[in-house]
């Protein structure tokens, strides 16, 4: 969607933005007890940013989403899974 010869502009951004929403539309259904996803939010725009660099530096080298896709999910996960329980205990 957000990469790729079909792809239009904006679209990583609207991608991310989402996500963002959905997040936001999970602590308005119950905020207490998602509360910390709150507390997340900055690190996880951090996170975009470097990782939407990453991505746009290896579709540059590559020509392929791809590869950057795969690295972008594996250290994304990363990531949250490590922060995850600082926040939370």
């Amino acid at each position: 969607m957000a990469h790729g010869a079909g792809a239009r502009r904006g679209a990583y951004a609207l991608a991310k933005f989402c996500f963002l929403a959905s997040l936001a539309a999970a602590v308005a259904l119950n905020l207490h007890k998602l509360s910390f996803l709150i507390i997340i939010v900055p690190a996880i725009l951090l996170l975009f940013i470097a990782f939407g660099l990453i991505s746009n530096w290896t579709y540059k080298a590559t020509n392929h989403p791809l590869p950057g896709a795969l690295a972008n999910a594996v250290l994304f996960a990363w990531a949250i899974a490590v922060t995850f329980p600082m926040v939370v205990t």
